[in-house]
């Protein structure tokens, strides 16, 4: 009776005319204990209503006049019984009574009495014993020859009720009121049960050629209903209805004349494939329902966990199972007809757990793997397998996505079109996804979903399949995949807890890079290579693959005629086993941003903002410069001799490119649009054969050791030993000021050999309470172990990889280090006896630390 999951479909021939909240979500539903769909239907029916707050208060009681009108409704398909309001009765309380319509109707039925023959007291509380023998009576008992009335009532009606099925769920006190959502749990359990007439002096549910009686819902809603396997489920062409056949019909508990195959059906009943299920309709193409029978087992695992046991038992996650005499497997939804495969057994034996072909493409450890048995015993004779492939999304377009296959199975078309795949709408490009194919769903179209990206640094190994990450163990789908090694930094793309895909993250850079140059391998090998230069400014030389987006229909990335040092692009990458696949970055491929520009002309220039032609791909007109975003990246190509062929190259954010004023060769950009404006987020300037000049970012360098004062040919200069992160330097100043080993301090270059040295006071030294170097959240305790706190103005907790400067001393020693790592200061990392700060922060900025320094022995104070 549960499975009746169950009667949502009769609500549909009602609802129009009786409901009230049909279908809403209840505010108190946390307190509804019966199943679900059990309040839903009768609310759709009409029988039962929520309340205008939006509540349906499960634990209110019910009166006898509501009952008698839930009964109504049950039983006649309306809820207006004027047409019985003036109708003669011997009740003489239910007079101008809102439900007399509905009491003198069940009266003359015999479905409902009063308390004496002239009061039927309306208002009082019923029970659920009371409202049990109010349904056997709709079922068909009379409640004189079947015992439901005298002193014996009650235990009869007790156990008429539990034959019935009356009384399946309703945890309730049988004596005491009833709550409303336990008269919702009789009603709804009325539905399905099968009336019963008086034969030969014994109430029977089968007629007198054997065979059984109709439902209330069958005898009094014109429903029919047919019990077999769901073999086929569909989308119609062109429609929002299903279409759907059986097969294995069961013919004892199926209407006379049945159905098997049906049209227009309105809901998804797709996740009920190869179940045994009952199809409540009126005529083929008029389904109200599809609902699984109490027939079905069902046990969901992974392709990992499954392996044969014997010749007639297979073993999922540990626990052994049966099999039917007679068995069929579906992969993606296709039935599996090759020999050696087709049976659970022969599929098993070959590519599960110990199988002659186990975990080969496409049937990784994560394959999701479903056992069912459909004929109410225990043997299992359905294997439901369901594939994945993983993906990246390399470019979103208007009405499909190009997807790169990346592991799971043999590779696929680039080009998903949303008329063969469903996807979300806030899919973007780099975005990682799980691919099922289409015979899975009913719409006929595969699905792509966003899939589970495990990012960090591989902390431990075992084997050479599983890695721990962020404290978790992880186990590669397959042979194919590579285990990462220790330390790696990387990204795992988890299905069902294997990991599908491994790549590696290039640690503290963006996607983007910008490409210099790009030839074959100067050795024998045919490997290409390719010189980039990336965001954090690391230059260096990469192996590539051949074809932009490792796609030959894109062309190759060596082509005669193009010399990336005069005309460098911007390019993104994704890296695998230290192998770039490369994507440019233009007009067709903005890399997410708003928009590719180009800046041409012979009157180039940068003084704040880029001037000149201005070209950009989301076809605005009349631009007039391109602005650059403060914290954006920005390439800089300059001094490329005589020939302008051997260019230099650096990194500088866009706060420093804004401050340069100079004319350029040229420039381009990915920008975001804000208003009218366009703001450069990854930008390469071209300054030609010229140099760039100085720009007016702050520079920091923290003391080395105390200042001390030096006169120099009459000059009194302050003297400071100091660190700039690369190298020692002992720098002079006219400004007079007292610095301590330790010191942050901020400079500007004046003249030739001297600084001017502003000096800041509100650095502090710290303790290191908490740190996350993917996030570069940090937590920092003042030297009375307190929380230095941001402020609107200042920011303590984040250190951003490009825009804090860090730098690593050796306090002990007096020296700058080149290398190091921000760690917990010992006091907070099970430390205690080791009480000492291991860092100097300051900060002007109110979204990152402005300077952080960090004492490789992790004590800052041995200066």
């Amino acid at each position: 009776m549960k499975n009746l999951k169950k009667v949502l479909a009769l609500v549909l021939a009602f609802a129009c005319a009786f409901t009230m909240f049909a279908g809403a979500a209840f505010t108190d539903s946390a307190d509804i204990k019966v199943d679900a769909d059990v309040v839903d239907t009768l609310v759709s029916l009409g029988i039962v209503e929520g309340f205008e707050d939006g509540s349906f208060q499960p634990n209110g009681t019910v009166t006898r006049a509501q009952m008698a009108k839930m009964i109504y409704v049950l039983r006649t398909g309306n809820s207006d019984a004027s047409a019985y309001n003036d109708e003669k009765s011997s009740f003489t309380d239910i007079n101008g009574h809102w439900a007399r319509g509905y009491i003198k109707y069940c009266q003359s039925l015999g479905i409902i009495a009063g308390k004496s023959n002239t009061k039927f007291v309306p208002n009082e509380k019923v029970s659920a014993q009371e409202a049990a023998k109010m349904l056997l009576v709709t079922l068909g008992y009379n409640a004189q020859k079947a015992g439901l009335v005298g002193t014996g009532w009650a235990s009869k009606t007790n156990a008429l009720a539990d034959e019935a099925g009356l009384l399946e769920d309703v945890n309730t006190s049988f004596t005491a009121a009833c709550p409303r959502q336990y008269a919702a749990q009789l009603i709804y359990n009325a539905i399905d049960a099968k009336t019963v007439v008086l034969r030969d002096g014994e109430y029977t549910d089968e007629t007198a050629m054997g065979v059984a009686n109709k439902t209330i819902g069958e005898k009094y809603m014109g429903l029919k209903k047919t019990v077999g396997t769901l073999s086929s489920f569909s989308k119609t062409s062109g429609k929002d209805t299903y279409e759907m056949s059986l097969t294995d019909i069961n013919e004892n508990d199926s209407s006379t004349k049945y159905e098997t195959s049906f049209t227009k059906v309105e809901k998804d009943y797709a996740s009920l494939k190869y179940k045994t299920v009952k199809v409540l309709y009126k005529a083929k193409d008029d389904v109200y329902g599809v609902f699984a029978t109490d027939d079905n087992t069902s046990t969901t695992g992974v392709l990992a966990d499954l392996k044969m046991d014997s010749d007639k038992k297979v073993k999922l996650d540990g626990t052994k199972y049966d099999l039917a005499s007679t068995t069929t497997v579906y992969v993606d939804g296709v039935k599996v007809t090759t020999d050696g495969e087709k049976t659970i057994k022969d599929w098993v034996t070959k590519y599960g757990d110990g199988g002659s072909n186990k975990f080969a493409k496409p049937y990784l450890k994560g394959t999701k793997v479903e056992l069912l048995a459909t004929d109410g015993s225990s043997d299992y004779s359905i294997l439901n397998v369901t594939t994945y492939e993983i993906g990246k999304v390399s470019y979103v377009g208007s009405d499909y996505i190009n997807v790169t296959t990346k592991g799971g199975v043999a590779t696929q078309s680039v080009k998903r079109s949303d008329d063969d795949f469903n996807y979300p709408s806030d899919i973007k490009k780099d975005d990682y996804v799980v691919v099922t194919k289409e015979g899975n769903y009913a719409d006929k179209k595969g699905l792509i979903e966003k899939a589970t990206v495990v990012e960090g640094k591989v902390q431990s190994t075992k084997g050479d399949n599983k890695v721990q990450i962020n404290d978790n163990w992880y186990t590669m789908a397959s042979d194919d995949v590579t285990a990462p090694k220790l330390n790696a930094r990387v990204m795992l793309v988890v299905v069902n807890g294997y990991a599908y895909y491994v790549d590696t993250v290039t640690v503290g850079t963006d996607d983007i890079a910008l490409l210099v140059d790009a030839g074959a391998n100067s050795g024998v090998s045919s490997k290409k290579e390719a010189r980039l230069i990336f965001a954090d400014g690391t230059d260096k030389i990469v192996e590539i693959k051949k074809y932009w987006e490792d796609d030959s229909t894109k062309g190759e990335v060596i082509q005669a005629g193009t010399d990336y040092l005069k005309t460098p692009i911007l390019v993104t990458y994704d890296v695998s086993k230290d192998v770039y696949t490369l994507t440019k970055v233009d007009a067709d491929d903005t890399a997410g941003y708003d928009t590719y520009v180009t800046v041409t002309g012979d009157s180039v220039k940068v003084d704040g903002s880029v001037t000149g032609t201005i070209a950009s791909s989301d076809g605005a007109k009349n631009l007039s410069k391109l602005y650059f975003e403060s914290t954006g990246i920005v390439f800089v190509r300059y001094d490329a001799g005589v020939d302008n062929d051997d260019p230099s190259f650096k990194v500088v954010t866009g706060k420093t490119a804004s401050n340069y004023d100079k004319s350029l060769k040229g420039a381009l950009a990915v920008a975001n649009k804000s208003s009218n404006t366009y703001y450069a987020q990854v930008a390469m300037i071209d300054f030609g054969t010229a140099k760039t000049g100085g720009s007016s970012d702050d520079n920091y360098l923290v003391a080395l050791d105390d200042s001390y004062t030096s006169k120099i040919d009459g000059t009194t200069y302050t003297m400071v030993k100091a660190w700039n992160g690369s190298e020692e330097k002992v720098y002079k100043s006219e400004d007079s000021v007292t610095l301590s080993a330790g010191d942050v301090f901020k400079y500007t270059e004046d003249g030739e050999d001297a600084i001017s040295i502003e000096e800041l006071k509100s650095q502090k030294s710290a303790y290191v309470s908490a740190y996350d170097e993917g996030t570069g959240d940090i937590t920092l305790m003042d030297s009375s172990k307190n929380k230095i706190s941001s402020t609107a103005s200042v920011c303590y907790d984040k250190v951003d990889s490009k825009d804090t400067v860090v730098f690593y001393v050796n306090s002990d020693d007096g020296v700058g280090v080149a290398n190091g790592e921000i760690r917990l200061a010992d006091y907070y990392d099970d430390n205690q006896a080791e009480d000492h700060v291991n860092v100097r922060v300051y900060s002007e900025d109110d979204d990152q630390i402005t300077v952080l320094v960090v004492d490789v022995n992790n004590n800052y104070t041995q200066w």
